[in-house]
C-alpha cells in the first residue's frame, strides 16, 4: 500500500493495520489542510491596524526664550567668525562661506 504505508516504530514494532494507516494519513492531510486554510483564507500574516494619535513636539513653547537663545547663538564664534570653520579637503571638495540662519518653525523639532 503506497498511499497508506504501515506505521513504523523505530526498530521495535511495525503495526500493519490498514485502518490505523488510513487514520494516520487522514490526520496528516487534515494538518496540511488546516495550515493552508489559515495561510490563505484567514490571512494570518496580514493584520491591518489603523494608527491612532497625533504628532506632538513634546515640549512647552516660550517664544521669548527661543528668541533669546537665537540671539545667543548668533553671537557665538561660528556665526561671528565663520572663516575659522572653513573646510578644504581638496580643490573639488570645499566647505566655505558658512552662515547662520534661523530654522523654520516646522523644522525645529525632530522625533
Amino acid at each position: 500500500m503506497f498511499f497508506f504505508p504501515p506505521v513504523s516504530l523505530p526498530k521495535y514494532v511495525e503495526i500493519d493495520n490498514s485502518r490505523l494507516a488510513v487514520l494516520h494519513r487522514c490526520l496528516q492531510i487534515a494538518a496540511v489542510a488546516l495550515v493552508v486554510y489559515i495561510l490563505l483564507q484567514e490571512r494570518a500574516w496580514m493584520e491591518v491596524e489603523e494608527p491612532l494619535g497625533s504628532v506632538t513636539k513634546w515640549v512647552e513653547w516660550d517664544e521669548q526664550e527661543y528668541k533669546n537663545q537665537v540671539q545667543t547663538d548668533y553671537g557665538k564664534d561660528i556665526c561671528t567668525n565663520p572663516t575659522r570653520y572653513d573646510y578644504i579637503y581638496s580643490q573639488r571638495y570645499q566647505h566655505t562661506n558658512l552662515s547662520c540662519v534661523e530654522v523654520a518653525s516646522r523644522d525645529r523639532f525632530w522625533k
